[in-house]
């Protein structure tokens, strides 16, 4: 697998066509549904942010906010699911990282406010090396609904790697609202992304368009 992908990332950058590799679906259907469910669950436990022993625990705590969740897929040539990412809408159980995090007196508000939370963001290892072209596919996603939405900031709760690839990587001007703490079997940090200060740093930094604005969006 990763011999081909490569070979195909090279094929595509030399013809100029490298946007068209990927397709974002959003979930819509049972199949669909399955193979959001199959790639997350398959990546956190590669990852060892779950076991074998507290897998059940944690899907069943996810399919809890399923309801009221907004699911998006990156597919590889329309074809092979290799990324995912869930946007959680305001509900009568709360937003997990509001729930299960002490968070600062300073944003103590924000569950008042019109906000998200964006959750399960996963990439197959072996898309990971490449310009984290499949994590701006969805963050452009979740940037893009947030607009459209007239959400005013999200939520995440993100482990050392994520938290990482947000602020130091993707340059996104997330603040932590809590102290860090073992979450699902790493240390997590919760944190907020305000809307506005978001816009002015993609105006800003001109957020990397000529990727992103030519991939492929699939309504189907």
């Amino acid at each position: 697998m990763q011999k081909i992908v490569t070979y195909t990332f090279n094929v595509f950058l030399k013809l100029q066509l490298f946007p068209y590799l990927f397709s974002l679906q959003q979930v819509k259907r049972r199949k669909q549904a399955q193979k959001f469910s199959s790639l997350w669950t398959s990546v956190w436990k590669e990852q060892a942010y779950m076991s074998e022993e507290d897998s059940e625990k944690i899907i069943a705590h996810y399919n809890t906010f399923t309801p009221y969740s907004i699911d998006y897929i990156v597919r590889f040539l329309y074809i092979w699911p290799v990324g995912i990412v869930r946007i959680i809408s305001k509900n009568p159980f709360g937003l997990p990282t509001l729930n299960d995090f002490t968070i600062s007196p300073k944003f103590s508000s924000l569950g008042m406010d019109e906000i998200i939370e964006v959750t399960l963001l996963s990439v197959k290892k072996v898309f990971r090396q490449y310009s984290h072209v499949v994590a701006l596919l969805l963050i452009r996603q979740v940037y893009k609904y947030t607009i459209h939405h007239g959400i005013s900031g999200i939520v995440v709760a993100a482990d050392r790697r994520l938290w990482f690839l947000l602020k130091r990587i993707l340059l996104l001007p997330f603040t932590q609202i809590g102290d860090s703490q073992l979450y699902e079997g790493s240390v997590t940090f919760p944190g907020y992304l305000h809307i506005p200060d978001w816009e002015k740093e993609v105006k800003k930094r001109n957020f990397p368009r000529n990727l992103l604005e030519k991939s492929v969006e699939r309504q189907d």
